[in-house]
């Protein structure tokens, strides 16, 4: 349970650096805590465009973790290539 409060602080605070600066990625509630549901949307309109185009239902997959100084991935949700 550490792990994923760990996490959930590490990704709010990434997310809503990005989602200051561009609004391309947003969290309700924006700073949630280890309890919290929490819903992440990515504004496919913003940013780059590359997922603009995808059709409502299309499944889109994120690797979530964190890595500081080139370190290797921890905090690690699920595997590479595993949904």
């Amino acid at each position: 349970m550490k792990k994923i409060k760990i996490l959930l602080s590490v990704l709010s605070c990434v997310l809503t650096g990005f989602a200051w600066s561009q609004a391309i990625v947003t969290l309700d509630p924006p700073f949630p805590t280890g309890s919290d549901l929490v819903t992440l949307t990515y504004h496919a309109d913003q940013g780059n465009g590359q997922l603009a185009d995808l059709t409502p239902g299309t499944n889109v997959y994120a690797h979530t973790g964190i890595t500081v100084n080139g370190s290797t991935w921890q905090y690690v949700v699920g595997d590479w290539g595993n949904c």
